[in-house]
């Protein structure tokens, strides 16, 4: 059987379609030359082709109102220990222990959040740190206390002594020469006359 037109045309569709496979991948490395656009191809490229130092920084969650209060920032990365809550989905209000964090793939998975199979084994379910909002750290890593300690706004928080006993003494010179310059006596400027009117055009 001689091949026809047709035979040639699907012959060359599948020689194009083989090359169109076997070509290699466009470049995807990350770059920080640009911090925002309004693309969404470019977002999740942007997202999708991060490294871990900086997917690292994507597992941050919210602190609840209390947490907020007491250290006085909003958000905090996540580790293993932490008590949360979650906000959305199917799990929504129930509160555990946080189990595993993957950065790669950008979930955690929390203790109470799982499925029964059909032959009853129980399967964690990944979830998203945006649904997620601290509740209780864990602060048995001393580093980690560390640096909550010195990112907290609360001076009460922080360790050391208070920012009253850190205050720079004031000598009697210069309280004495503020006294002198505050008693003294304000110069009075006097108005200046008003300006005459002006005669309208003849």
């Amino acid at each position: 059987m001689s091949a026809g037109p047709r035979w040639q045309k699907w012959l060359a569709w599948c020689y194009d379609v083989t090359n169109y496979v076997m070509l290699p991948m466009k470049d995807s490395t990350y770059t920080l030359s640009w911090k925002r656009s309004i693309q969404p191809r470019k977002q999740r490229k942007f997202r999708y082709t991060a490294p871990l130092h900086q997917r690292q920084k994507q597992m941050h969650v919210h602190l609840s109102a209390v947490l907020r209060k007491k250290y006085g920032f909003r958000n905090l990365q996540l580790r293993v220990g932490d008590k949360v809550k979650i906000c959305r989905g199917r799990f929504a209000r129930k509160e555990g222990r946080v189990e595993s964090v993957n950065l790669k793939r950008e979930t955690v998975r929390v203790a109470g959040a799982e499925i029964v199979k059909k032959d009853g084994s129980k399967v964690p379910v990944p979830l998203h740190p945006s649904t997620l909002l601290l509740v209780e750290l864990d602060l048995n890593d001393r580093r980690r206390k560390q640096k909550v300690e010195s990112k907290s706004k609360n001076p009460t928080q922080r360790s050391g002594t208070p920012q009253t006993q850190n205050a720079k003494p004031v000598s009697v010179e210069n309280t004495a020469a503020k006294s002198d310059v505050s008693s003294a006596p304000s110069k009075s400027y006097s108005k200046s006359p008003p300006m005459p009117p002006r005669e309208g055009k003849k």
